[in-house]
């Protein structure tokens, strides 16, 4: 008879990105068995190579949009994407540390990070942006911009605030709400509809 599994892969994979997270790359195999309570041997078995198990510990799990975009606002579209950006920002702070790892790995090939990357939430939580900015848009609830456009631009934006506060190297969790809510205002700037478009919007009334 095969011997019975005593973890499963995913608590491996949360003790090898713990490892991972809090001394980097360079810790071995051979530790990340011992915390797991397994031989080498078997580690190796299910994750094939060292550096299999390092990308697969780092990518995170699938992110939950509805909760990350919210409910959208019937009415004022601006303080909802200040609302979404917050929550953005909040969760691109916690994965920033992992990605930091991840693309600054040494033996990492292009092929790896690419197939890596696609397994990351920002496609999906920019393309079911995309499809709100086409409503919007639509609606005359926002100005005629490029949707896709509109969208990544918001992500890159509120992004950066996960970067330059993780490598400021101190939380900002006090002031970040203020500086999310100014960045919005400027992008608002070029998404605010038109007069015209806004009253168009009103004669064929809101659901």
């Amino acid at each position: 008879m095969g011997r019975t599994k005593t973890i499963d892969d995913a608590d491996i994979l949360r003790i090898a990105e713990r490892l991972f997270r809090d001394k980097g790359q360079a810790v071995s195999t051979r530790t990340v068995a011992q915390e797991a309570g397994i031989s080498e041997a078997v580690l190796y078995q299910r994750f094939g190579s060292k550096d299999d198990l390092f990308v697969a510990a780092m990518t995170p799990p699938q992110a939950d949009v509805e909760k990350l975009l919210g409910t959208p606002s019937p009415e004022d579209v601006k303080a909802h994407l200040q609302e979404v950006a917050g929550r953005l920002a909040a969760y691109f702070v916690e994965l920033m540390p992992t990605l930091l790892h991840v693309i600054t790995h040494p033996s990492l090939d292009r092929p790896t990070l690419a197939k890596w990357h696609r397994g990351l939430p920002f496609m999906q939580l920019q393309e079911a942006l995309t499809a709100r900015m086409v409503r919007w848009r639509n609606e005359g609830r926002i100005a005629h911009v490029e949707p896709a456009a509109a969208a990544q631009g918001f992500m890159a934006a509120v992004h950066s605030v996960a970067m330059f506060e993780t490598m400021n190297g101190q939380p900002r969790r006090e002031g970040r709400k203020a500086h999310v809510q100014s960045l919005v205002a400027v992008l608002w700037s070029g998404l605010e509809p038109h007069p015209a478009a806004a009253g168009s919007s009103s004669r064929r009334g809101r659901p």
